[in-house]
């Protein structure tokens, strides 16, 4: 029978998310100077249609993200050059580090009006969750998560922020808290966030196992399908072994 969980524990998406925005937003403040230094050239016209001035180039750097204490130091890379007409632009972003590797784009007609593609981008889950488990609470302390996460989506920029949407696999994953004596190995977790920046899902989210050991009782083989809400409230479609 299908059954309703929240997520009521801290959730550091967000944290997440504006951790992989900052190269981004560090490389578009400096990017903003060539707009307003071509905005100057433009005609009364233009100054009415804020298109991206044609300025092609490359911006580099380092930073951490200051709202996971313990991540690692990430270098950025930022493209940008001509697009498909004379009116576009479009900045390829290149993200690495200890267990990062992300690449992304952005494509511009206009300053105000943009979409953006995450290619498929790998993250390493032990790396990136011993970074966010001190946000997460006393009851995930011990915990620890491994396997790799592959990430891709796509989307549009507006004034009001981002939307879009990103798929994700988690393979090869496990969930081990020795303290507590139990341990989920053989993690695959797929499903589709449609509504950035929330986090409902787009149809089911599929997790499976492969064994899963605590207080004297192995379960094997089990697989679990499951919505999110607007709310992030979970919603079990069906669960077996």
């Amino acid at each position: 029978m299908p059954c309703c969980l929240s997520l009521r524990a801290p959730v550091c998406f967000r944290d997440a998310w504006d951790a992989a925005g900052q190269p981004i937003l560090a490389a578009a403040r400096t990017f903003t100077l060539g707009f307003a230094l071509g905005l100057v050239a433009h005609d009364s016209r233009a100054a009415e249609m804020p298109v991206v001035p044609p300025v092609s180039g490359e911006l580099s750097g380092e930073f951490t993200p200051l709202r996971i204490p313990g991540a690692p130091t990430l270098t950025w890379k930022l493209s940008v050059h001509a697009g498909a007409s004379r009116a576009e632009r479009t900045a390829d972003i290149l993200v690495s580090g200890p267990g990062t590797a992300l690449t992304g784009a952005a494509t511009f007609d206009r300053w105000d009006a943009a979409t953006w593609r995450l290619g498929k981008s790998s993250i390493d889950v032990a790396t990136w969750f011993a970074a966010l488990r001190p946000a997460l609470g006393k009851a995930f302390k011990d915990l620890t998560a491994e396997g790799r996460a592959l990430v891709h989506g796509n989307g549009s920029l507006r004034a009001a922020g981002v939307a879009g949407q990103v798929e994700l696999d988690w393979h090869d994953g496990a969930l081990r808290d020795v303290q507590a004596g139990w341990s989920v190995v053989g993690v695959s977790l797929r499903g589709k966030l449609a509504e950035l920046p929330g986090f409902a899902s787009d149809g089911p989210v599929t997790l499976t196992f492969h064994e899963a050991n605590g207080a004297g009782v192995v379960a094997r083989e089990g697989r679990i399908d499951f919505t999110i809400d607007a709310n992030r409230r979970i919603h079990v479609l069906r669960a077996g072994m």
